[in-house]
């Protein structure tokens, strides 16, 4: 039987194989780079049986568990399929990363990579991988890359009227069912496989085996069609337990900008102050607010703005979360991106929508890159999470928090919108700010301190939270609660509040007054005969002129530093 791998390096239908081939003709190929499948990643090595361990090492060539016994964490267990002599392997290799672990790739088993030798033409007991092999536009994901998929080429064929629906082109890139334009399991298309154009087997086995289990495992019917080489990987790999398919949109950054993505929807950009907001939202736009609209001459309508360095920490672009799950047959809002149940039934983005031409949620899809371009887009409105660190931007007005929406009826000094201004901002459903207490380690007794800076007495303001439990609030002036609340004296009805000692003063004194006054009262001498009481006279008298004096000193105890309700 024809090596699969072979035909996977060199058939006329993978376009790297392909080109290896025709440059083979001329000459063996010698670039330093091959093509590599991924079976297994090892993120850890110490918590596999040795039982496993000895399977994987007898999947090596040369001295396969040695080399595995050491293999640093991230290392990964691969098939060549397309390289240098375009020669695919019929064996296993383990690749060490190239990078160290300050910056550690994302791969997961079933993917395709870059892979070099660090001694070619000689024995080695690994190699090094770089980084997953990015595909075609309409097959890459951040999340998990099929690499198969760049062969899908409905997109250009349809829309070019060079295929008709009489006929067929299959994921395989020979005839099959008629073309159909939809995405169901029984159409054609259909929903995003998983196709097993790579090949594993060596000139000497009848079919490639990935792993023991296929072995172990054989289908119960002898004619049942035994699983492609990607489902064997993704049923018998251990990584897999650690990864998580689902949807994530994807980024379009701008030129200069520094990009670091997650597999799970997390991201990091240096780049520069932009994203949707409360009044520009993306639901009309044809673009991705990367970039700007170009007017009649040339010049941008929303130019980008200069000296607005920004770094932009997010999780959560789009918001799928539980609360909101990703649904393949709605409108998707805001930045999220356009979903599709895959053969595995997991959602995942829908990266071809303009191959369903009969679907009717995809059929005005007439190009891939012009469906939702805003996807994944920074939307200060409706991502998950995020911390915001821009040397100039509106942060008041991008995160609607501006006075008129928070406080409208409170005024004063200080409280104008900031604009074109240096921000931090971080916004998310639930936020914490916790300092750590930890008396079995190191007795650690923490505090918050929150300050704005300036001159103690006047403009200077803290808030204190003290590792005895200590709230201290420090400022001009301090507000709390609602302004307009309190019907009181103070700035826009507010009530001020009062000092003890003050308070106290106040009140033992007017007590005192009556003391003395119920004193006199228990202790006078009549005159007798109906005749007035000289003594309670004067008596009520002092009461009246010290209990108007008390009156008086009322203002005494308001605070002209805190105020509320």
């Amino acid at each position: 039987m024809a090596d699969p791998s072979q035909s996977a390096a060199t058939g006329a239908h993978n376009d790297v194989g392909g080109a290896a081939a025709e440059a083979g003709a001329a000459a063996p190929a010698t670039g330093p780079l091959a093509r590599a499948v991924v079976h297994e990643v090892l993120n850890s090595i110490e918590w596999r049986m040795p039982a496993e361990i000895n399977r994987l090492a007898r999947q090596l060539g040369g001295p396969g568990l040695a080399s595995l016994k050491k293999a640093p964490r991230n290392s990964i267990i691969v098939r060549t399929v397309a390289g240098p002599g375009a020669a695919a392997s019929a064996t296993n290799t383990l690749c060490y990363p190239f990078f160290p672990p300050h910056m550690s790739m994302p791969v997961k088993p079933g993917e395709q990579v870059w892979i070099f030798n660090e001694s070619p033409g000689g024995p080695a007991p690994h190699q090094y991988w770089l980084c997953r092999v990015h595909e075609p536009d309409h097959a890459d994901d951040i999340n998990y890359t099929h690499p198969e998929r760049r062969h899908d080429l409905y997109i250009d064929k349809i829309r070019t009227h060079q295929l008709s629906t009489a006929e067929g082109d299959g994921n395989t890139g020979e005839e099959t069912a008629p073309y159909t334009g939809k995405k169901e399991t029984d159409e054609m298309p259909g929903p995003p496989g998983f196709i097993a154009k790579p090949p594993d087997a060596s000139p000497e086995e009848e079919e490639g085996i990935v792993n023991d289990e296929a072995e172990q495992n054989p289908p119960a019917n002898p004619e049942e069609t035994p699983p492609s080489v990607y489902d064997q990987i993704y049923t018998g790999s251990l990584a897999m337990q650690s990864f998580t398919m689902e949807p994530v949109p994807r980024f379009t950054k701008r030129p200069g900008d520094f990009v670091l993505q997650g597999s799970n929807n997390t991201l990091i950009c240096l780049g520069q102050d932009r994203g949707w907001n409360y009044d520009k939202r993306p639901d009309s736009s044809e673009y991705s607010n990367a970039y700007s609209a170009i007017d009649s001459s040339g010049a941008a309508t929303d130019p980008i703005p200069d000296f607005a360095g920004t770094i932009d920490i997010v999780s959560g672009r789009g918001r799928f979360y539980e609360a909101s799950k990703a649904d393949p047959d709605s409108d998707q809002k805001d930045t999220q991106p356009r979903v599709i149940l895959n053969t595995r039934d997991k959602l995942e983005v829908d990266k071809n929508p303009a191959a369903y031409a009969e679907d009717s949620k995809r059929k005005s899809v007439e190009l891939n890159r012009f469906d939702r371009a805003f996807e994944g887009d920074p939307d200060f409105l409706s991502d998950c999470s995020r911390i915001y660190i821009s040397m100039r931007t509106n942060g008041d007005y991008n995160f609607n928090i501006e006075h008129a929406n928070i406080n409208p009826e409170f005024e004063g000094e200080g409280l104008a919108d900031i604009q074109e201004s240096p921000f931090i901002v971080m916004k998310s459903d639930e936020i914490r700010i916790i300092a750590r207490k930890d008396d079995e380690r190191d007795e650690v007794n923490g505090s918050i301190r929150i300050i704005k800076e300036g001159t103690v007495n006047e403009d200077q303001a803290s808030i204190y939270l003290l590792p005895d439990g200590i709230i201290q609030l420090t400022g001009s002036k301090i507000y709390i609660g609602q302004a307009d609340q309190g019907h009181g004296p103070g700035e826009k009805s507010s009530q001020p509040y009062v000092r003890y000692s003050d308070l106290n003063n106040l009140l033992t004194a007017a007590f005192e007054n009556i003391q003395e006054f119920c004193t006199k009262v228990l202790t006078h001498s009549t005159p007798g005969y109906g005749a007035p009481s000289l003594q309670i006279n004067q008596a009520c008298s002092t009461l009246k002129v010290k209990m108007d004096d008390r009156i008086g000193q009322i203002p005494s105890v308001k605070s002209e530093r805190i105020f509320g309700e």
